[in-house]
């Protein structure tokens, strides 16, 4: 599966607010809120094996600290 289409699965009904692709590492990392009325975030992994996308959910429903300490150490949380 290619990544946009890998996204448009896995990140619906969550606002994309940041996005880094790590060239050393070939992942994309992408902070997403979900749709609720305290700001909950979401943190997703993307990255390639073997021409096949695929994803990690690192962290999910957590608060913009969690977020912060991802981005500096993405890993599953």
């Amino acid at each position: 599966m290619k990544l946009p289409e890998l996204r448009e699965q896995c990140e619906m009904g969550l606002t994309v607010r940041y996005v880094v692709e790590d060239k050393d590492t070939g992942c994309t990392l992408v902070v997403l809120e979900g749709d609720m009325s305290i700001p909950v975030y979401h943190c997703h992994r993307y990255f390639e094996i073997g021409g096949n996308w695929m994803q990690s959910y690192d962290a999910q429903n957590v608060g913009i600290g969690h977020v912060w300490k991802w981005l500096e150490d993405p890993r599953a949380i």
